[in-house]
């Protein structure tokens, strides 16, 4: 999936994109961290990046460090990072977990953006919930924008995107 794309769904409008922007940084700092997380530091960056910090990051409440350079250090980082990282560990359902997981050592941030960005604007795009009824939908979108991508690969990002949109600070 390392391919680049400028092409985008019929339903994405200047809004989906300004939005993306705008979440793109925070998103791909937040995947820095997941990543050197889940290596213990072999991989990715250490940010300083918490759950909080996407957050706010993404929606424009928080600014963005320049480059690579980690988070400010707040007085409460060590309990927000516990209870930030006890909750994504919840809320990961085993799909995501085991799509992640699995692949996140061999996973490049360029091949993780597409499925994530997708997932991002179809969310503010449909009102519906991702269930088995609407998921049809859904994929139909991304097989007729991205034909040479396998929707089993990018359904656990792109669901990660909607979900991570939904998300209300």
């Amino acid at each position: 999936m390392t391919t680049a794309h400028n092409n985008h769904p019929r339903w994405w409008a200047d809004t989906h994109t300004s939005g993306w922007d705008r979440v793109k940084e925070a998103l791909h700092r937040d995947w820095e961290q997941t990543k050197s997380d889940f290596s213990g530091g072999k991989q990715g960056k250490d940010l300083h990046q918490d759950v909080g910090d996407t957050l706010g990051q993404a929606f424009g409440k928080q600014p963005i460090p320049p480059n690579d350079a980690p988070n400010p250090p707040d007085a409460d980082d060590i309990k927000k990072a516990a209870r930030a990282q006890e909750k994504v560990a919840l809320k990961l359902d085993d799909e995501t977990e085991r799509g992640v997981k699995r692949d996140l050592d061999a996973m490049k941030w360029e091949d993780a953006q597409l499925p994530l960005r997708f997932g991002h604007g179809a969310s503010a795009h449909y009102l519906n919930e991702w269930d088995e009824a609407f998921e049809p939908r859904i994929r139909q979108d991304w097989e007729e924008t991205y034909p040479d991508q396998s929707w089993d690969s990018a359904r656990p990002l792109a669901r990660q995107g909607w979900d991570h949109a939904r998300t209300k600070v």
